[in-house]
């Protein structure tokens, strides 16, 4: 994988990760208290997302999908801790034991 490709997975892997932090956001209760901010917040969640399925397209045909696919274990792994340093969230051991291991389970699959 060369560093632009590199780059461009990883950009990937950040717009979803912000398109889900968005979503939880728009959904998290703002409907009843500031409907503005939620339709800003679902907004811009859709537009991240897109952003991201459209590289992830662009990169389909530059490689392997078996060396692209393992990218979105890391994006489960940095979702589990933004979803406790932005929401709160209590994220047990055995939450980020499960995650670690769908991770590398993945990981495994995807190199063999």
């Amino acid at each position: 994988m060369t560093p632009v490709m590199l780059a461009i997975v990883s950009l990937c892997e950040m717009c979803n990760l912000a398109g889900q932090l968005f979503f939880k956001h728009a959904m998290g209760g703002l409907w009843d208290r500031a409907r503005a901010r939620a339709w800003l917040a679902l907004a811009a969640g859709v537009a991240v997302s897109a952003a991201s399925f459209f590289l992830w397209m662009g990169l389909l045909p530059q490689g392997e999908l078996s060396m692209l696919y393992p990218f979105e274990a890391i994006t489960r792994i940095l979702l589990l801790g933004a979803a406790g340093l932005f929401f709160r969230e209590k994220i047990t051991p055995r939450l980020w034991a499960g995650v670690v291991l769908i991770s590398g389970g993945i990981f495994i699959v995807a190199t063999n």
